[in-house]
């Protein structure tokens, strides 16, 4: 049985190398009818996983205990001055983009890390 998750964002990071990331923050919709967030660097979607980095924990009190925890994107509000909110397991943040982004791209690293050292 095939790992979907990260296949899937195998996929997705390898399409962002290809096709190159989106030119401008906007709104829209995914095929599976998720609101979908395009920013300059990273495509962000209900669904996502987003890694609970050290600056996170440093940002918002109550987090000590679940560094390295990973949680999905539930909501992505139309307005960009809004948070995102992410939640799993009991665990639930709301952080601005630009920390989402971090929490994504920390995610996405890890995967492919641990991705490469399963192939050797």
């Amino acid at each position: 049985m095939t790992n979907q998750p990260g296949l899937k964002m195998f996929l997705d990071k390898l399409k962002l190398m290809v096709m190159g990331p989106p030119l401008n923050n906007q709104h829209s919709k995914h095929p599976d009818g998720n609101s979908v967030l395009h920013d300059s660097n990273l495509v962000l979607e209900i669904g996502n996983e987003l890694l609970i980095t050290d600056d996170i924990v440093k940002a918002y009190r109550g987090l000590s205990n679940v560094l390295g925890r990973v949680v999905i994107i539930d909501q992505i509000p139309a307005n960009q001055g809004r948070t995102i909110k992410a939640s799993a397991f009991g665990i639930q943040v709301n952080v601005d983009i630009n920390e989402a982004r971090h929490m994504r791209e920390a995610y996405v690293s890890r995967e492919l890390r641990e991705q490469a050292e399963a192939a050797v």
